[in-house]
């Protein structure tokens, strides 16, 4: 148990001793080589045109209604 707990022990303590030191190294090697990451989100809206519906059914009476009886008379 001991021998699999050593590399574990050994690799928990590197992260901790490097917790500020690795961060702090990739950016500065990202300034110096002049990398940029950058995240460009496109968001495209647009309405799709759905036809509208014949006719309306209302399930508790089971009446079909037309949506020209519907309207305000427009």
């Amino acid at each position: 148990m001991m021998n699999i707990m050593s590399p574990l022990v050994f690799l928990i303590k590197l992260a901790w001793d490097c917790r500020y030191r690795l961060p702090l190294l990739i950016t500065v090697g990202f300034m110096i080589l002049d990398i940029r990451m950058q995240l460009d989100i496109n968001v495209q809206t647009r309405r799709i045109p759905r036809p509208p519906p014949r006719h309306r059914v209302f399930p508790e009476n089971n009446v079909n209604i037309e949506e020209d009886n519907l309207s305000d008379g427009n």
